[in-house]
């Protein structure tokens, strides 16, 4: 969206999971040549060692330590951001394994080596050289959006049963869909009621309006009054639309690499492409709806907020095409299709204001500890964490639960997982978040986390539910078949 920057920032200690990093010794020396995105890949540890580089690597955290004479390089599977000498980088697209090889894109050679590749099209390979060495590489075509036939049967990628799990003297029962993100068939998505902020819809009908094959219940919402509005942080098709803090953190990127991990984000903005003092400010939320009779608050609203704010309160400064086009005082007002509201109460008006006239260039980022991650495809916030690196580390207080319903009591279940070997578990079932932890270790997830439950629980699978929920839901994870 060209009026101002989308830019998830925030740091996930998080799992890939990926095959065995076994070297194989055909396709070592050969390039992949992407049809699909117009890329070439080549294989890492065959180029590196070529000139005498070591290189290690790491199955417990998915790692390629890369060294050589001037350089320290960590990359990590599915990742775009890589360490070089302990300077964070980003790379323009994430490693990724086919057939045992790590593949990295030909231009992160040049900061590894120190060379620039040379690209032959005549005869389509690739020349690296370096201190008199040279080598080449062929190439063979690769399209990384290849279909695979998934028919449901054994072996399918995606696989539904009803299980039973022993916690103790308990026994319970257990809805659970493995997706094997692996597959290039599948692509996983997060979609928000009615494509808006604050509206209900069916599970089903969100599934059936995306295409989906499986969806499952996403994070907390307001159910009990008119506004509807998520609790929770929300990416939908890399786009921010609600920003929440202290909450575990479910996200994946284009490729289906998931991560879990707590955000606390920031949102800074700037003005005449300045963000230091006095062209710096900031807004405490995203698309919510802001306590009229607060001392202070910022709040911008964006189009998947709706058409309008809704409400007749603060001060409005419009922002349509990356420059402010009015500035309106305790009145409803429309959202710019490409721009932004950024809503004003109480001392803030005072305090940022005077930033913003007509004409002024405006802009803003999601932003935590400072740091840019550009690769995530969909998130949803929600908790407790509840398995990490395959062991049970559920943290109430950590991630600020205080409501009975989640710390102590047996209700309706929905969560989200998982394995070491990239397969993603969704599960539902009727238990304590404790107890459910331990369902989900069973289940074999490595990571997991906890989705919203109670009424909202609900699990949805070739076009019928499985689980079927209480009420009308916010937002959805959904798995779709390309």
């Amino acid at each position: 969206m060209g009026f101002k920057r989308f830019i998830l920032v925030f740091f996930i200690i998080g799992v890939f999971s990926f095959f065995n990093h076994a070297n194989t010794a055909g396709a070592e020396g050969t390039a992949l040549l992407d049809i699909d995105k117009g890329r070439t890949y080549v294989p890492i540890r065959f180029v590196t060692e070529q000139f005498g580089a070591e290189v290690t690597w790491n199955g417990e955290d998915r790692t390629v330590l890369i060294n050589n004479q001037s350089k320290t390089v960590i990359l990590k599977i599915g990742d775009q951001k890589v360490e070089v000498n302990k300077r964070i980088e980003q790379i323009d697209a994430p490693p990724f394994i086919k057939d045992s090889i790590t593949y990295v894109p030909l231009r992160f050679i040049s900061t590894v080596l120190g060379t620039e590749p040379v690209w032959e099209p005549k005869t389509s390979t690739v020349k690296i050289e370096l201190n008199k060495k040279a080598i080449t590489l062929s190439t063979i075509p690769y399209n990384s959006k290849t279909v695979t036939k998934i028919n449901g049967t054994k072996g399918s990628s995606i696989t539904e049963t009803v299980k039973s799990f022993k916690v103790g003297a308990k026994t319970f029962k257990a809805n659970v869909i493995t997706v094997d993100l692996n597959d290039p068939a599948l692509d996983l998505k997060v979609a928000i009621a009615k494509d808006r902020v604050g509206q209900v819809e069916s599970l089903a009908s969100i599934a059936k309006r995306n295409g989906a094959v499986i969806a499952i219940n996403g994070t907390f919402f307001d159910a009990y009054t008119e506004s509807k509005e998520p609790y929770g942080m929300i990416i939908a098709d890399g786009k921010i639309v609600h920003v929440g803090k202290e909450r575990t953190v479910f996200s994946f990127d284009a490729d289906n690499n998931v991560s879990f991990g707590i955000m606390n984000p920031e949102i800074k903005g700037s003005t005449n492409g300045s963000d230091v003092w006095p062209n710096n400010w900031y807004s405490y939320w995203l698309n919510r709806t802001p306590s009229f009779n607060a001392a202070a608050n910022v709040v911008v609203f964006t189009p998947d907020w709706g058409d309008s704010l809704g409400f007749p309160h603060g001060t409005n400064v419009i922002v349509e095409n990356g420059k402010v086009k009015e500035i309106v005082t305790d009145k409803d007002v429309k959202i710019p299709k490409n721009g932004f509201v950024i809503n004003l109460m109480g001392s803030e008006v005072h305090t940022l204001l005077s930033r913003f006239t007509v004409g002024t260039t405006v802009d803003y980022e999601v932003v935590e500890n400072s740091n840019k991650l550009e690769s995530i495809d969909g998130a949803i916030a929600a908790g407790p964490r509840l398995v990490t690196d395959g062991k049970i580390t559920v943290d109430f207080d950590k991630e600020g639960f205080k409501d009975p319903k989640i710390r102590t009591q047996s209700d309706a279940r929905s969560a989200v997982g998982v394995t070491k070997d990239q397969k993603l578990i969704f599960l539902t079932t009727t238990s304590t978040i404790i107890d459910l932890a331990e369902i989900m270790k069973q289940a074999g997830a490595y990571q997991a986390m906890n989705l919203d439950g109670g009424a909202s629980s609900g699990l949805y699978y070739n076009d019928k539910y499985i689980w079927t929920p209480d009420r009308e839901i916010s937002n959805a994870i959904l798995v779709i078949k390309k």
